[in-house]
């Protein structure tokens, strides 16, 4: 078995919930563990969205051992993926990671799912996040599916938290 060092993540919304005091510092120290296991790591998301499979993945990890870097970084390198599909993948991996703090604290007792939603549209229209999270969500044009010829906007993360 191949143990692999994990880059160092930000948990920008679990800091920002110990920030504002709405969990403990132990409380957070258990989400930062819950949130960087292996079934939230990139790979695994794009396994899910059937971009790569197994025989892949062991092209990925070569790659990796070899020239370094992310995972990501080194599925685009070999042409597995766009880059738009990989900043779609890691706001996905993000929102995911909030949605999954948000449902441990709430199945634990300790928030209400609704508060803990309107915390994480605080965060990301208090946050550089919400430039990043637009930026990469124009940048692999996420919007609805329209019908040919129909016009409409395209939702941003802010613009689903603004009232």
């Amino acid at each position: 078995m191949i143990v692999r060092k994990i880059p160092s993540q930000s948990h920008g919304f679990v800091d920002f919930l110990a920030g504002r005091n709405v969990i403990t510092p132990e409380q957070a120290q258990s989400l930062r563990r819950r949130l960087t296991a292996p079934e939230n790591w990139i790979g695994r998301l794009m396994v899910s969205h059937a971009l790569i499979g197994q025989q892949h993945i062991d092209e990925i990890l070569n790659r990796q051992d070899i020239y370094g870097g992310l995972f990501g970084e080194n599925a685009v390198a070999l042409g597995y993926l766009t880059q738009a599909q990989l900043d779609a993948l890691l706001v996905a991996q993000e929102a995911r990671r909030n949605m999954d703090a948000i449902e441990a604290l709430a199945i634990g007792g300790h928030l209400d799912v609704r508060e803990g939603l309107r915390l994480i549209c605080e965060y990301l229209l208090a946050s550089d996040k919400t430039k990043v999270v637009e930026k990469r969500a124009a940048s692999a044009s996420l919007r609805a599916p329209r019908e040919p010829g129909e016009r409409g906007t395209r939702r941003t993360p802010s613009a689903l938290c603004a009232d």
